[in-house]
């Protein structure tokens, strides 16, 4: 039999090497040098694997984390751009509507008023034209209230005063007769605009009692 310790080959039956001297008999249930380094090397073997194997786990887990952590900055990222997206829409479209409002009430007031002088020298012709009418029928009553009512917005409205004057010198009394009855006061007119622009006549006509004359132009003063 060969001995464990120094190989070397015994008779059959032998308890101690011949050449060591060693019992052979107790070594029969113990390890052999081999198989204690089998052993370690097996066992090293196993921890190398599984300190590979947990390497591994660690850098899947911190490949996850990160993972994770990129696609959280990612959403964040894209929630604060839409946010800032649509409150940039909002304060673009709250200024367009601003400015369309603005706009729009410039040119309400640039069209009242363009149409004020207008609105205001058709209230005049219109009450000039009735005090026309009226001397023409023999109302001179009716004559003198509308053309006083002109002149009290624009003095120099056509030939309103002279017109005024001979529609007076109608009503007046002849001597020992009593006097008409011709209103004091005129009735205000029915333009909204408390401050209306005078206009100028481009022709003067002074009537005579009962004659029949055209309207008058007149043009506003620029």
């Amino acid at each position: 039999m060969r001995c464990p310790y120094c190989q070397t080959e015994n008779p059959a039956g032998s308890t101690t090497c011949e050449n060591c001297g060693r019992d052979l008999t107790a070594t029969t249930d113990a390890e052999t040098p081999e198989q204690e380094r089998g052993a370690r090397v097996g066992m090293g073997v196993i921890a190398l694997v599984l300190l590979v194997a947990a390497i591994l786990v660690a850098g899947v887990l911190l490949f996850t984390r990160q993972q994770r952590q990129r696609e959280q900055v990612a959403q964040a990222t894209a929630v604060a751009v839409g946010a800032l997206s649509t409150a940039t829409a909002q304060a673009e479209l709250s200024a367009g509507l601003e400015a369309t409002a603005i706009a729009q009430a410039t040119r309400a007031a640039m069209a009242a008023a363009d149409s004020a002088p207008t609105a205001t020298y058709e209230a005049l012709d219109a009450r000039y034209q009735r005090g026309i009418s009226a001397a023409e029928i023999g109302d001179y009553a009716t004559a003198v209230e509308e053309f006083r009512a002109v002149l009290a917005v624009d003095p120099d409205f056509a030939d309103a005063a002279s017109r005024l004057q001979a529609a007076l010198a109608v009503l007046t009394p002849a001597p020992g007769e009593d006097a008409p009855d011709v209103p004091a006061t005129t009735t205000a007119l029915p333009a909204g605009d408390a401050t209306p622009i005078p206009v100028r006549p481009t022709n003067t006509n002074t009537p005579t009692p009962g004659s029949q004359t055209g309207a008058s132009t007149a043009t506003p003063l620029p």
